[in-house]
């Protein structure tokens, strides 16, 4: 998520793998100045960039994959959802 506003310049790409601490994006202003670094809360996979480069603060940037595990965060444990949930 962004904190400032600006161009997006994205420094992986989708089904790359990055480790907690990586840089995924620099965010610059229209001239280039560096206004913001974007880096891994943790360890995983990047699942893709949501479209366009022009963001905002507090614009989502994209969507990641992370392993299952009890120290990683969840909003809904699996056990709880409905047993038709992942039915296609």
């Amino acid at each position: 998520m962004c904190v400032e506003s600006g161009i997006v310049d994205y420094s992986k790409n989708a089904g790359d793998r990055f480790e907690k601490g990586d840089e995924l994006a620099v965010v610059r202003t229209m001239d280039g100045q560096v206004v913001e670094r974007i880096h891994a809360e943790m360890s995983g996979w990047l699942a893709g960039w949501f479209e366009g480069v022009a963001k905002y603060p507090g614009a989502a940037l994209g969507m990641v994959a992370v392993p299952d595990g009890k120290d990683m965060p969840m909003v809904v444990d699996w056990a709880s959802l409905p047993e038709d949930t992942l039915r296609a």
